[in-house]
């Protein structure tokens, strides 16, 4: 089982994505967040394989979560979710 933490502001478009992603019987949205604050609380508390974060949200962006996550557990898998078209985003988190 692959174990997700999903992390959207709009709780609608983080239940359908849920949805989507959990129709793969290897997926397992085991996390929930609403902003990268919460992200990085939620990976102190428990264990995930993977975590997809939206670039823009209150309190602390995809971005700096992104780092901090990375920083801090190497070898989880992390993917941006954005609606923006703009390759400086993902510029910023690799750098």
């Amino acid at each position: 089982m692959i174990n997700i933490l999903l992390v959207e502001d709009q709780m609608l478009v983080r239940q359908g994505l849920k949805l989507m992603i959990e129709t793969e019987k290897e997926f397992q949205v085991s996390g929930e967040a609403s902003n990268g604050q919460e992200a990085v609380t939620l990976c102190e508390k428990q264990t995930f394989d993977v975590v997809i974060l939206d670039i823009r949200m209150p309190e602390m962006s995809g971005l700096e979560a992104g780092r901090k996550i990375r920083q801090r557990w190497p070898d989880v898998i992390i993917l941006m979710l954005t609606t923006f078209n703009d390759e400086e985003y993902a510029r910023l988190f690799v750098n």
